[in-house]
């Protein structure tokens, strides 16, 4: 093998190498933002009622390799090559996990302390709190926030909060933590068992029990050691849980009056029922947000780079080039080629309507549904709002990694990461 060259690489060339096997390539990114700044979740010091329409480079080192959106709380949560974990955003019920127990939002990025590997951000409206899960490196679970319905898993008192984070138990083999819109929460470990706890509204957490009083505030095992344990192996929607299989099928139980079951059944069920044969599922993610009439839409991808949604198809969603009142109750496919790796599938329920954005395979950023606050990045004006209903390209750029939007309150805003 020809001599490799020290410290002279273009990114292309970087990449190329990283694929050949030759060099590590860590993916460090650039961080962009667009949409509303409501709370600080652009992390970009700017002041509230601040609307852009297109991607603003965050300055600072090009370093993030992860961003996370909060669905309804305008919580952000970020984590840069080395593992470093940071916060900014809303700090509602102590979001954030800055040891503050209310309010006190930050319009730039904190450290947290430790080394991360996943965040999951959950909000909603005055009253009902918000919290937070995440995945350290060395597989512990944390949770912080209102653990309104035990949604925390930290064995509390209903409605206790935590300002900073606390374990959820003392295991180190968590793989993925989710939160549901419903008050809901899934986990799964590497030995392939999967967790439940929270509210078991219309038999959410797939304990074959359609109890809606039944409430965990711990985790609880469901049947079987055969589930994925990925980034987005399991999830929660609006009264749902829907999980990934090793074997690669795909599961849902819960609510399913929208469709967004995905069994082509409005029936619902109180225990894991699989959607369709096929045998290629790699990632699902269900919608939450401030709407439960509009939070009924989930969005899956398969290991073939398609990707697929079903439910509620309010301001365009679905991406199918059909208005609001075509929901679909199975899979329905988004043409195109997406990649299948990093945190690239979002949705977002708001108000008015859902959002998507997402990579494609060749790096270019698309999204669709509600615009109306920029925060897709079309450029386009904050009024009138626009509904888009099949995927519309983000500018030109074909070097994007990662793909999120925060929410709250009604106040969306767009987050990217390119390389």
């Amino acid at each position: 093998m020809a001599e490799l060259r020290q410290n002279t690489w273009s990114l292309d060339e970087w990449y190329d190498q990283h694929v050949a096997g030759n060099v590590e390539y860590n993916f460090s990114g650039k961080f962009w933002y667009c949409g509303y700044s409501w709370e600080g979740q652009w992390g970009s010091n700017q002041p509230v009622n601040y609307r852009r329409s297109s991607p603003v480079l965050l300055g600072g080192p090009s370093e993030w390799k992860e961003i996370f959106g909060g669905s309804t709380s305008n919580a952000v949560f970020g984590i840069k090559t080395d593992n470093s974990g940071w916060c900014w955003g809303s700090n509602k019920f102590g979001n954030l996990g800055i040891h503050q127990p209310n309010n006190g939002d930050r319009s730039s990025p904190v450290q947290l302390p430790g080394e991360w590997k996943y965040f999951t951000s959950i909000g909603g409206p005055d009253g009902e709190g918000g919290g937070v899960m995440a995945i350290k490196t060395d597989g512990s679970a944390w949770a912080w926030g209102t653990g309104k319905d035990g949604r925390l898993g930290l064995n509390s008192p209903n409605d206790q909060r935590f300002s900073s984070p606390n374990q959820i138990g003392t295991d180190t083999t968590w793989g993925n933590v989710s939160f549901g819109a419903g008050g809901s929460s899934y986990g799964t470990k590497t030995d392939g068992t999967m967790w439940v706890w929270g509210k078991n509204d219309y038999g959410s957490l797939g304990m074959n029990s359609s109890d809606n009083d039944q409430r965990f505030s711990s985790p609880t095992q469901l049947p079987g050691t055969n589930w994925a344990f990925g980034r987005h192996s399991c999830t929660g929607g609006e009264k749902m849980g829907a999980a990934v299989k090793q074997d690669g099928t795909l599961w849902t139980w819960g609510l399913s009056d929208g469709g967004h079951g995905g069994r082509n059944n409005p029936t619902t069920i109180s225990s894991p029922s699989q959607v369709g044969t096929d045998t290629n599922w790699k990632r699902v993610t269900a919608l939450n947000g401030l709407n439960p009439n509009l939070a009924r839409f989930c969005s899956g991808m398969k290991t073939d780079g398609t990707l697929w949604v079903w439910g509620n198809s309010a301001a365009g969603a679905l991406g199918n080039n059909e208005g609001p009142g075509n929901n679909r109750s199975s899979p329905l496919q988004v043409p195109g080629t997406w990649k299948t790796d990093g945190y690239n599938v979002v949705s977002v329920g708001t108000d008015n309507g859902s959002i998507m954005s997402c990579v494609k395979a060749d790096g270019t950023l698309w999204g669709w549904g509600g615009n109306y606050d920029g925060q897709l990045g079309t450029n386009e004006a904050a009024y009138p709002s626009r509904m888009y209903s099949s995927p519309t390209q983000c500018g030109t750029a074909t070097h994007w990694m990662k793909a999120t939007q925060a929410c709250g309150y009604n106040k969306p805003a767009g987050i990217f990461v390119s390389e």
